[in-house]
């Protein structure tokens, strides 16, 4: 079936002649397939056919241009088992065959057959070789219903002069806004009388980039580095014109961590950035205690040096509220790697100041960061409270991050994300959906997401579609391939996102067979991991919180205005830290104008053991039990208190 149209495309495709191309992707122009669904992911382009009968299933992935070796076979092998290879795990080759395409293009094809749930599909990878430049495409398919599909996109390819684009034509200008925070590094002026700035270049560019990302870079030998892991580069710009390149790589199937160390000068000219390196190595050490920790050196080599002319400019990410340090290139770069999956720029890489104190030389980034422990764990934090960790009687066991929450059990992980700016006025009459919007600008550049979908269980109005997304991508803290699905909550000006990540589609699906239920989200629930213990040094300081809520009435016969009722509390709490307690309840009820007011006061001692605050004294001297925990938010915790008698806090600590 497959097999018997794959060979015939194989063999005539090189020879095909050159339509008239549509769009273009890197360095090559091409006709996308008329109706196939096109998807834009981390480092590719795809196109995808569903058939309206049965599971025809047809998809054409192509992939950014790269430096090459200028041998056709080993670019054709290096490109198999990082395309093709490491994501189908195909059987033998079916048919091989190199060519002459066109314009100094060398051509080789393979095809082999692969098993997908059972049903026979087969991978066809064409690899185009000229010069030291490579570049691939990918065809899958378990049908011959899409034979002249194929055969017409594979004709359309045109590379033109793709050697004469230059940085001028990328676009995609942003200005920099006054009235938006600043990028946080800045140049200091320079004693003495001398310039801190001796290339007229912007102050803004001096400090540290990072750009992190599991990526393979172009070092890499792909069919033995793996797919889990990271890679963490850094460009440090200095005011003497001096600059600093560093790049750290840990993968799990790899048996060194690989580190790249380069230096040199660079200089501006308006937007143009140029790098001009003067020294450039690639190290290779053992892992320490077979984790990501450098053990001995066992290998240094000099790396090729690259001059490269960036374009650059300074993007402000509204959604993040993050400054970037984007630069543009023609084709990606030996040091940069391929261009990122975010398109705002084309051809670009983003560099933000997040982590630029992590000491990318010499420090330790354990990938699997969890860690058995106690129940309840002990630990001290910067932030001075004491549990970090919960352990709960399901096995889920959830631990406190800069950024988020995350609750672990097995390999599945649930990001519990800390409270986003949520603006209403971004997505009333624009056309941006709120899950797009959460997806794109935050879970596909944390995850590197190859894929979105949706799943609306059929819904086909948008207004009762669920906030849900979902693709593959991976994950932050393991590094390994996952399938990733995001559920979005609102409140008031706050957006709550909910991430799994799970080792597979399947597992997922049994987990949390109603993730995308808009009412009852299993996903959304696990909101609930988001609690740990007490520890009497955690409450000294005052606690507050207060809440109020008005109803207008209106007449139901004449419908005229019958005013409006009003109902606010407040509550505070002082914990002494010498086992002493004060709480003050404020409150006011009744219709606007004529409010009747209420405050009362109590003291007595309080007992803290873990989970539960004992407070005696209370209404009527009676000692009351309430059932306590932490909710950790960006920077700090609230406080819930909750006796199942009416009374029921969540408390902000104000001093």
């Amino acid at each position: 079936m497959t097999k018997r149209y794959l060979i015939a495309l194989a063999m005539a495709l090189p020879f095909l002649a050159t339509g008239q191309p549509a769009e273009k992707f890197d360095i090559v122009r091409y006709t996308p397939p008329q109706g196939w669904v096109k998807e834009t992911g981390d480092g590719f382009i795809a196109y995808t056919m569903h058939g309206t009968t049965g599971n025809d299933y047809a998809r054409i992935l192509i992939y950014p241009s790269l430096p090459g070796t200028g041998n056709i076979d080993a670019d054709f092998e290096t490109e198999w088992q990082e395309l093709v290879q490491a994501n189908y795990t195909p059987g033998e080759f079916t048919n091989t065959n190199v060519s002459e395409y066109k314009d100094g293009w060398i051509s080789k094809m393979g095809v082999a057959p692969f098993k997908y749930k059972n049903a026979s599909h087969a991978a066809l990878l064409l690899t185009l070789v000229k010069q030291h430049t490579k570049m691939s495409f990918v065809f899958i398919t378990n049908t011959t219903a899409h034979e002249t599909v194929f055969e017409d996109f594979g004709s359309s390819l045109d590379f033109g002069d793709s050697e004469k684009q230059t940085i001028t034509n990328l676009g995609g200008t942003a200005p920099v806004s006054p009235n938006k925070p600043t990028p946080s590094v800045m140049a200091k002026p320079a004693t003495g009388g001398q310039s801190s700035n001796p290339g007229n270049h912007d102050p803004r560019l001096i400090g540290k980039w990072n750009r992190s990302g599991a990526v393979h870079p172009h070092y890499a030998d792909a069919a033995s580095w793996g797919t889990a892991g990271y890679t963490t580069g850094r460009y440090e710009f200095r005011a003497d014109g001096t600059y600093l390149y560093t790049e750290r790589s840990f993968w799990m199937l790899h048996e060194y961590i690989v580190l790249v160390k380069e230096n040199g000068r660079f200089s501006v000219s308006s937007d143009q950035l140029t790098v001009i390196p003067e020294k450039s190595v690639i190290e290779s050490y053992t892992k320490k205690n077979g984790v990501d920790e450098l053990g001995n050196l066992v290998k240094s080599d000099p790396r090729p040096l690259e001059t490269v002319t960036y374009k650059f400019t300074f993007h402000y990410f509204e959604g993040i509220q993050e400054w970037n340090l984007v630069l543009q290139a023609p084709k990606p770069t030996q040091r940069d790697g391929n261009f990122s999956g975010n398109t705002t720029f084309p051809n670009a890489w983003y560099f933000d100041q997040k982590y630029t104190d992590t000491d990318l030389v010499g420090a330790t980034e354990t990938v699997n960061r969890r860690e058995s422990a106690p129940q309840p764990p002990v630990q001290t934090t910067p932030t001075g409270y004491t549990f970090t960790t919960s352990n709960f009687d399901d096995g889920w066991i959830a631990t406190i991050q800069p950024e988020w929450v995350v609750a672990e059990k097995g390999q599945a992980r649930i990001y519990l994300y800390y409270a986003l700016p949520y603006n209403s006025d971004l997505f009333s009459g624009t056309g941006v959906r709120d899950r797009d919007y959460y997806w794109d600008n935050h879970v596909a550049r944390t995850f590197a997401t190859t894929s979105k979908q949706y799943n609306d269980a059929g819904e086909s109005i948008s207004s009762f579609q669920p906030p849900y997304v979902e693709g593959r991508g991976t994950d932050p803290i393991s590094g390994r391939p996952a399938f990733v699905a995001m559920m979005l909550s609102v409140s008031p000006n706050a957006a709550q996102l909910t991430v799994a990540s799970f080792p597979d589609e399947a597992t997922f699906r049994q987990a949390f067979p109603r993730a995308n239920d808009r009412f009852a989200s299993e996903l959304s629930a696990m909101a609930r991991y988001n609690k740990f213990a007490v520890a009497p040094a955690d409450l000294t300081g005052t606690w507050q919180s207060g809440g109020s809520q008005s109803t207008q009435w209106y007449d139901a016969v004449t419908g005229a205005y019958a005013g409006a009722t009003l109902a606010a509390s407040s509550a505070t709490f002082h914990f002494h830290g010498n086992g002493n307690y004060t709480s003050i309840h404020n409150g006011a009820t009744g219709a606007v104008g004529a409010l009747g007011t209420f405050q009362q006061e109590y003291k007595g001692r309080v007992e803290v053991s873990n989970w539960n605050l004992m407070l005696d004294n209370r209404h009527n001297g009676k000692t009351m039990n309430f059932e306590a925990h932490f909710q950790a938010v960006k920077g700090g915790r609230l406080l819930s208190l909750n006796n199942h008698a009416g009374e029921n806090y969540l408390l902000v600590k104000i001093k």
